[in-house]
């Protein structure tokens, strides 16, 4: 069967600054919009085979507005494709799935970013009984850099990240 979903995202939070002796301050606005969907296909076979495939993607605009904002206005996007599948005989089972993504970053600067990443996974199951089992896996994971990791106390006009301790913003949530 396939399966498809969208959704989309507006969010605001605002970090309320109270200074001692002072009246509640805005401090930095964040703003969230965005778009994500999922398309899936499930399949089942009489031999004993059966998966998933799917592509996802996303675009969002971020921003963080303010005197303690650090991060530059952003536009996200990724693309990624992906597959599970299981194979069962009598009572071994083997599954072997992957991912691949490709994330793009653009702070309106000449510092734009782009990488692919990508995740493979294989296993094997053997029952030994109903109670037990033996599993034989291995694993390889990546994911692209977030827009905080890259860009935090950043200068998007030459890429370069500030040398001097004042000119960095502090934040109390990183």
């Amino acid at each position: 069967h396939i399966r498809a979903g969208i959704s989309y995202t507006d969010y605001e939070h605002k970090e309320v600054e109270i200074p001692p002796g002072g009246a509640r301050l805005i401090g930095t606005v964040f703003d969230n919009q965005g778009l994500e969907g999922r398309i899936t296909l499930n399949h089942v076979h009489d031999s004993g085979r059966e998966g998933v495939w799917g592509i996802h993607f996303s675009q969002t605009n971020f921003s963080a507005i303010g005197v303690d904002a650090f991060i530059p206005r952003s536009d996200l996007g990724a693309v990624g494709i992906f597959g599970v599948e299981r194979f069962r005989r009598n009572q071994l089972v083997g599954e072997f799935g992957i991912r691949v993504e490709r994330s793009k970053v653009d702070p309106g600067g000449s510092c734009d970013y782009s990488e692919t990443s990508s995740s493979l996974s294989a296993s094997l199951l053997y029952d030994l009984s109903d109670e037990s089992n033996v599993l034989f896996g291995i694993t390889h994971s990546e994911r692209a850099a977030t827009v905080e990791e890259l860009y935090s106390n950043r200068s998007t006009s030459s890429c370069s990240r500030s040398v001097s301790n004042e000119d960095l913003v502090a934040h109390a949530a990183t």
